[in-house]
């Protein structure tokens, strides 16, 4: 039973670490996610906060698309 519980977590694993790659936007599709925090609302606090935030997630998606 534990063999094939860690077979399956395993395999879940691999399709998870695959998934970016199999799965990513196309090079054509530009994402700009500094662009998308000033277009929404919210105080200059949450636009500063939002705009740290989305300068990491930027460079983690950069990071697994390529």
């Amino acid at each position: 039973m534990k063999k094939i519980i860690k077979s399956m977590f395993i395999v879940l694993m691999i399709f998870m670490l695959v998934s970016p790659i199999c799965f990513a936007a196309n090079k054509d599709d530009k994402v700009d996610l500094k662009e998308q925090v000033k277009k929404e609302d919210g105080s200059l606090f949450e636009k500063i906060i939002a705009e740290c935030i989305g300068g990491l997630a930027q460079t983690v998606f950069d990071f697994t698309t390529r």
